[in-house]
């Protein structure tokens, strides 16, 4: 699933994880006044964070946890400079050995905010993957309209 994940066999656009043995594809349209606003909101409030303890990343940045099974694109994640000296997490370099594509190992938070789309992947799928995988901290916000 990673070596497929960096080729361009894969779709431009879409949200493709890995979650304890089975491809899980999302290539629906966010929803503009719920998710993506409140995704917009809690990511520009915790780059605002003291920079100096770690990265924030947003959506689009996948990471990788091979002890369970796990490669997620979250809508956010932090991984600390300790994380990262202490060899909890590391960047995986792209194929020019230039930049990076993915965090592998354990982040220190992540972000998901449910969709009518994610609810079964954030809900049922992905907490037991995250306990497994070691992540300490899982901010999970459901800013849907009630109907």
């Amino acid at each position: 699933f990673l070596d497929w994940s960096l080729t361009d066999d894969r779709p431009e656009k879409g949200c493709f994880c890995f979650l304890g043995g089975v491809i899980w594809i999302d290539l629906s349209p966010e929803e503009l006044y719920s998710h993506n606003q409140m995704k917009a909101a809690v990511c520009a409030a915790l780059h605002r964070l003291d920079p100096g303890r770690g990265q924030f990343f947003t959506e689009g940045a996948t990471f990788a946890n091979h002890a369970a099974s796990l490669a997620a694109m979250p809508d956010g994640m932090f991984v600390s400079f300790a994380a990262i000296r202490e060899k909890r997490a590391w960047h995986v370099p792209d194929r020019h050995g230039v930049g990076a594509v993915r965090l592998d190992g354990t982040p220190d938070m992540v972000l998901d905010i449910l969709s009518d789309e994610s609810e079964q992947k954030d809900n049922v799928l992905l907490p037991p993957l995250y306990h497994a995988a070691g992540i300490p901290e899982v901010w999970r916000i459901d800013a849907r309209r009630d109907t």
